[in-house]
């Protein structure tokens, strides 16, 4: 009784800090005003003092049926934490500021770590609701990015194709992972005959892509599509319902062929548009900024084993000064050397073991899993916003996903 006391407690102000982060928030604010201070203030509250004294636990102290987190992964957390920080602000005198900057985003980033105890008590609460909030907060970002638009579909393209960059809670993790669950979740409910259910949320896909069309974003567009044929592939292996899936496929092709003249000159648009950025950018500044990062660990030894530290910034030549890069590979390996690369290569590895052992007999897990190869994947490698609140919640759901994975009730969603 009292853990569900406590579950319902924590699981509260666990809403309360992403409807704030969705509503009031960006991905990567600018500054920290009131808003940020009490989604950290409600983040606090949901790690509470058993969540960090569970972190310092070894693991070999833990129940037998608990949730673990290896202490190689909780020695790589602390590293990053102490030992950045101390030479950032020590021996390079970085900003406070930036510092705190720094820090929060990796707080977030290590979200799995510091909730191990809601994990083993509320796994399956906190798996719903943290679907369920990515989706709203994605969907929220959505309409908050049109209430700045500037006219059509085609203006809004051509505004970013001439840098006029608006596109930060668009491409948001929770906005991806909005676009791609209900792009492949619609796409096997109307496969398995659930037509009502699947074109509702085939709908509400419509508000996600066009946002990511609308900034002209390139990989989510790519990933989703990739993640639609994978759930399509999927459900061929599974052999489910084939005579209704063989169905559904002849009928959007039909319709397709048909109706082609109202969407044709849409899609000839948005490939025109995706041309017109890949010519004028290309890469963007990606690989200005593997040059940068590669100068700076060869300027001396110190930089190469152990980076610039929290509070860096990062200077591209005669253009400007960064505080993110566009990929968390190349920004760890910036601010923390080879051994803060070596810490965060553990813990992605660790991750990626967990969905390994999660496994493919559950159905709506797997759904969930394809539906965040767009968001991990594309802001992993891609994007800056790897430090946003979201991109944590996202990585939440693999250790919770492993947690409930011999539980077989899930698949009654789909």
């Amino acid at each position: 009784m009292l853990q569900k006391k406590q579950s319902s407690y924590y699981l509260f102000f666990y809403i309360i800090s992403l409807t704030i982060y969705g509503l009031l928030s960006t991905s990567t604010p600018d500054k920290i005003t009131i808003v940020e201070i009490l989604i950290g203030f409600s983040l606090l509250i949901v790690v509470g003092l058993e969540g960090l004294s569970e972190l310092m636990k070894s693991d070999k102290y833990s129940d037998e049926h608990d949730f673990k987190v290896p202490n190689i992964v909780k020695f790589s957390f602390f590293y990053l934490i102490f030992l950045p920080s101390l030479y950032g602000l020590v021996f390079f005198e970085n900003s406070i500021k930036n510092w705190i900057r720094d820090i929060i985003p990796l707080l977030y980033l290590f979200l799995p770590l510091l909730v191990i105890k809601k994990i083993n008590f509320a796994s399956r609460s906190l798996f719903l609701y943290s679907i369920l909030l990515l989706c709203l907060v994605g969907a929220s970002f959505s309409i908050r990015f049109f209430f700045d638009s500037v006219g059509s579909l085609s203006n809004l393209g051509t505004s970013q194709i001439i840098a006029l960059n608006k596109d930060n809670i668009a491409l948001d993790p929770a906005t991806q992972f909005f676009l791609s669950f209900t792009s492949c979740f619609s796409v096997w409910l109307l496969m398995r005959g659930k037509i009502f259910y699947g074109i509702i949320i085939l709908i509400i896909s419509f508000l996600p892509w066009a946002v990511v069309i609308g900034v002209i974003s390139r990989a989510p567009i790519f990933f989703t599509f990739f993640s639609i044929i994978f759930t399509i592939f999927y459900w061929i292996i599974l052999n489910e319902n084939k005579k209704i899936g063989a169905l559904f496929l002849i009928i959007v092709s039909i319709i397709l062929i048909y109706f082609n003249n109202f969407y044709i000159d849409f899609f000839e648009n948005t490939l025109e548009l995706l041309i017109q950025k890949n010519i004028r950018y290309g890469l963007n500044t990606r690989g200005i900024e593997f040059d940068v990062v590669m100068n700076s660990l060869n300027s001396n030894i110190f930089k190469f084993f152990f980076g610039n530290g929290w509070g860096s910034l990062i200077e591209i030549p005669n253009m400007y000064i960064l505080r993110n890069l566009h990929n968390v590979f190349l920004y760890f390996t910036y601010k923390t050397g080879f051994f803060g690369l070596i810490c965060i290569l553990i813990y992605f590895i660790w991750i990626i073991k967990l969905v390994l052992l999660i496994g493919f007999k559950n159905k709506f897990f797997l759904i969930v899993m394809i539906s965040m190869i767009n968001p991990l994947v594309n802001t992993a490698l891609l994007q800056p916003m790897f430090k946003s609140l979201s991109f944590g919640v996202l990585i939440l759901l693999i250790p919770l996903m492993y947690n409930l994975r011999k539980k077989n009730d899930f698949d009654k969603y789909i």
